[in-house]
């Protein structure tokens, strides 16, 4: 199966696609650089290690984040405000997603109790 025939992947790859048409030429190589490093680490966890894609994107994104703008000569820009926001809602979206019912539903008090305690 192609890679950008799944869903998840596909959807990365038209963001990348919006955000290079509409930003600013200072973001485009920066952002490109970060996604492409993260497609890479997915695949090198996943195939490699055995573990979840998320955890080499994640990885990847820690290490760039405080790599590229220092190196590039970047201003701290306030668009990663953004960008981050939608990183942690696309992580929880994957981790919820990854959650089996059956081990959801068997344990319902403590599933309240991690919903209502901080």
């Amino acid at each position: 199966m192609s890679p950008l025939r799944e869903p998840g992947r596909l959807g990365v790859a038209l963001l990348g696609v919006v955000i290079v048409l509409t930003s600013a030429p200072a973001l485009v190589l920066p952002l490109g650089l970060i996604f492409g490093a993260g497609t890479l680490a997915g695949w090198v966890f996943v195939k490699v290690l055995g573990q979840p894609a998320l955890v080499g994107m994640l990885l990847a994104g820690l290490i760039l984040r405080n790599v590229l703008p220092p190196a590039l000569g970047l201003p701290d820009l306030r668009a990663s405000y953004v960008i981050r926001g939608v990183a942690l809602a696309t992580i929880m979206l994957r981790a919820g997603l990854g959650l089996e019912v059956e081990a959801v539903a068997a344990q319902p008090l403590r599933l309240s109790l991690l919903a209502i305690v901080p």
